[in-house]
């Protein structure tokens, strides 16, 4: 059988692998490209069906309960294509749901995006492409606020270098980003209403290719407000990231421990004074699949909240 496999990389929980799970984990490849499916939840491998997400937080359990019950939960459902054509929220707490559909043209691209409240119709947002396939425009209509237009403008690498927003018609902000010959990402800058920049990023590369650090420049004072120095072990893993304010003293740092195969086990916050800030685990399983990621506030033992994950998959192929 082929083995089909999730791995998730949340912008706040690490993929990491159970070590009592004593599962095979699968060794990383190329994750398809999927419409829809949020960036800050990471790769997503296999032929997938659909994926369903439950928050449940541990120190808000009722006194009398002897089951900690899901928060919230959101489901993610896909075409044959893989891409994402229906999420769903579900609000246990405040008793609320909302969903949102997701709408292809005849090349299978992203054609329109509409958000529901129950029955009734919140926001939308339609993209159109050029001759290229690129998006160049994103029309977002909001029931109850304003309209918004964001416009995109690329190079001949098809790399994206500006994105302009308008709110109602009216220019608000852009953005700009510069590149290197291999694609990678060096310089972003960010502009306000009357194009004065505000914000600048800088990108650096070790030569494998792997960013090591990245500094920000706030206008008008045109000092550094912070910087990132990412440390990698020899597979290139990110081991630490220190933070350094305006003054080049450390703010803060994090760091990652990782299995075999590059999956990073558990990940843990410091403060200036080493003590633990924060910490995250997750568990697999059989096929190497993030089923949990727990956090923990400061040098707790039990979990401030757990994500449980449910994978359905539409086929198990052969190899």
């Amino acid at each position: 059988m082929k083995k089909l496999i999730l791995i998730f990389a949340l912008a706040m929980f690490v993929v990491a692998c159970g070590q009592e799970a004593q599962v095979c984990v699968v060794p990383k490849r190329d994750a398809p490209v999927r419409q829809g499916w949020p960036k800050y939840m990471g790769a997503l491998y296999g032929d997938v069906e659909s994926v369903t997400e439950e928050v449940r937080y541990y120190n808000e359990m009722p006194i009398g309960d002897t089951e900690v019950k899901p928060s919230t939960a959101e489901v993610y459902k896909f075409n044959d294509r893989g891409d994402l054509v229906e999420k769903r929220n579900e609000d246990f707490v405040d008793n609320r749901s909302w969903r949102v559909i997701y709408s292809y043209n005849a090349d299978g691209r992203m054609e329109l995006e509409e958000c529901f409240v129950g029955d009734e119709l919140s926001w939308s947002s339609r993209y159109k492409y050029d001759a290229a396939g690129r998006v160049v425009e994103k029309l977002s209509n909001n029931t109850h606020d304003y309209d918004t237009k964001d416009l995109y403008a690329y190079d001949e690498y098809d790399n994206k270098t500006e994105t302009k927003f308008y709110i109602e018609g009216e220019f608000i902000n852009r953005s700009t980003t510069k590149y290197d010959e291999a694609g990678r990402v060096i310089e972003s800058a960010f502009y306000d209403k009357n194009d004065s920049l505000i914000e600048q990023r800088f990108l650096t590369y070790n030569g494998n290719g792997d960013l090591t650090e990245e500094r920000v420049l706030r206008y008008p004072s045109e000092t550094y407000s912070y910087r990132h120095s990412h440390e990698r072990d020899r597979r290139g893993n990110v081991v630490k990231i220190v933070h350094y304010n305006e003054k080049d003293e450390v703010t803060s740092y994090a760091t990652n421990n990782y299995d075999d195969e590059g999956n990073r086990l558990e990940y843990i916050s410091y403060k200036s004074d080493n003590s633990i800030d924060s910490r995250f685990t997750s568990k697999y399983d059989a096929h190497g699949n993030l089923i949990e990621s727990a956090y923990y506030q400061g040098g707790n033992e039990n979990p401030r909240y757990v994500k449980s994950y449910t994978i359905v998959y539409r086929t198990e192929a052969a190899e």
